[in-house]
């Protein structure tokens, strides 16, 4: 049974995507996150330790929130993609 919690960020996700407010996979996410538009770091629990210390070197460089949650495969189906370990909004 998914906690309650983790299906609230499933579904919220999931609408932002719809609305095409999601940006996922490693350049693009670079890239948004180089140009200032992005809001908020999403990356995956199970992503490798160098990927998760470049990224939140990234985040306190451009001074946006990151979370570590969900794991890719929830992380890129909730976004309608294939794994992902990273997507910002």
């Amino acid at each position: 049974m998914i906690d309650k919690h983790v299906q609230k960020i499933v579904s919220l996700l999931s609408m932002a995507q719809r609305a095409n407010k999601i940006v996922s996979g490693e350049f693009a996410v670079e890239k948004e996150l180089a140009g200032k538009k992005a809001k908020l770091l999403i990356v995956a629990e199970d992503a490798a330790e160098e990927t998760k210390k470049s990224y939140a070197n990234m985040a306190l460089r451009y001074k946006i929130p990151m979370y570590n949650v969900l794991t890719k495969e929830e992380l890129g189906e909730c976004l309608g993609k294939s794994f992902r370990a990273s997507a910002v909004l």
